[in-house]
């Protein structure tokens, strides 16, 4: 019982002088000159014409030379280089790195981070690009990650893909639900649909599962083909070295 009154008695004074210190603040370790670029609305701006058309917009922050340019009512967006979001006016969108989310107008809840980074994205939501050139030419394509030097670079439409490593899926336009993790994992994939790769595989066909490095197995829709084996085997994931006997079967 002593202890809890200690508590409520404590606590309400370590806050008081908590904000007597945040009050003297300003007067004994201000930096000078003081800093700029603080406005209305939680908005930070600073940079040639950055936040330039904003009206109702809140919490927003814009640093360097045009970003979140033409963002007038567009909410909690974050971007950092020159020209990063310049055309947006949706909420929730972080840029950083020169000319990254530079096209998009109302996509929202975007991270791009790497130069270019989703640099063509208009309308696209929910994806995220990490690297230069990640999901450089993604449009409306939605849900996607990419993560990686040029990962899903040539994704345009495409949804619901996961990139993990530099040219993973580079060559992917409108395929969806495909994860591939490993530099140049499903390079080749263009318009093929819920394939899987570990490891740098090219894998095009659909409906796929690849496992690289110590072996290879490709699952077509009806049995899988593994690279030790002379005839189809009934569906089940292999993992097998080539010209070596099966190390691991798994039923599927």
């Amino acid at each position: 019982m002593n202890l809890l009154i200690q508590r409520t008695t404590i606590l309400p004074l370590l806050i008081g002088l908590a904000l007597a210190c945040f009050e003297l603040l300003p007067q004994v370790q201000a930096v000078s000159p003081a800093p700029d670029g603080c406005y209305p609305n939680f908005t930070t701006a600073e940079g040639c014409n950055a936040l330039q058309s904003l009206t109702t917009g809140a919490g927003n922050t814009a640093l360097d030379w045009r970003s979140l340019f033409f963002d007038t009512t567009g909410s909690f967006n974050t971007g950092v280089g020159g020209g990063a979001l310049a055309l947006n006016t949706a909420d929730d969108n972080t840029a950083v790195g020169a000319a990254a989310l530079l096209l998009n107008t109302t996509g929202s809840d975007n991270t791009a981070v790497g130069t270019d980074a989703l640099v063509n994205n208009h309308s696209g939501t929910n994806n995220t690009a990490i690297g230069s050139f990640a999901l450089f030419s993604n449009t409306t394509g939605n849900l996607n990650t990419a993560n990686g030097l040029s990962a899903l670079f040539s994704n345009t439409t495409g949804g619901f893909n996961t990139a993990q490593g530099g040219d993973a899926l580079v060559a992917n336009t409108t395929g969806a639900g495909n994860t591939a993790i490993g530099t140049g994992a499903l390079s080749q994939n263009i318009i093929g649909n819920t394939n899987t790769a570990l490891g740098s595989l090219p894998v095009v066909k659909s409906q796929a599962i690849t496992i690289s490095t110590l072996g290879t197995v490709v699952k077509l829709p009806n049995r899988i083909l593994s690279a030790s084996a002379t005839s189809y085997i009934p569906p089940r994931i292999s993992l097998a070295l080539v010209g070596k006997p099966l190390l691991a079967e798994t039923q599927f």
